[in-house]
């Protein structure tokens, strides 16, 4: 079904209304108001997660890469409760599972920018990431924390 032209409602004020719940359907009947109605809420649903999954034209792996940042959040909050150790009272291995989400998170990162930037974008990406590394080796040589002294 081909999205139609022009305003979404015939804007009559003596009989075009949204619906009751507020979806911005209009039931007065006139034919804009139809045409309208009929192409947003008639038309197929697409198949897949839409926008922002693997697969879509817009920000294509966004909804991965948010995924995977929050099951490493996870575990990292669950070796925080557990005071580094990796043994979890619920019989699983933090320690194994923190590779498997870095990893995830690695490779979602990796697509993530591999489909939404553009070659002098995934230079500039490399270059922050390299001085950001550097820095991080440094504070960390120096026992400073993060903090620069």
């Amino acid at each position: 079904m081909e999205k139609p032209t022009g305003k979404h409602h015939c804007g009559n004020r003596s009989h075009c209304r949204d619906s009751s719940d507020g979806d911005g359907r209009c039931f007065c009947g006139c034919g804009v108001c139809s045409v309208w109605n009929d192409w947003l809420y008639d038309r197929p649903v697409p198949s897949g997660s839409g926008d922002y999954s693997i697969g879509s034209r817009v920000w294509p792996g966004m909804s991965k890469l948010i995924e995977e940042m929050g099951e490493l959040a996870q575990v990292l909050g669950k070796l925080m409760g557990t005071g580094g150790e990796a043994k979890h009272w619920d019989g699983s291995n933090l320690r194994e599972r923190l590779i498997e989400e870095l990893a995830d998170l690695h490779a979602a990162i990796q697509f993530f920018a591999n489909q939404n930037l553009t070659i002098e974008e995934q230079n500039a990406l490399a270059k922050r990431a390299g001085e950001k590394w550097r820095r991080f080796d440094e504070w960390h040589a120096g026992g400073t924390h993060g903090v620069a002294r």
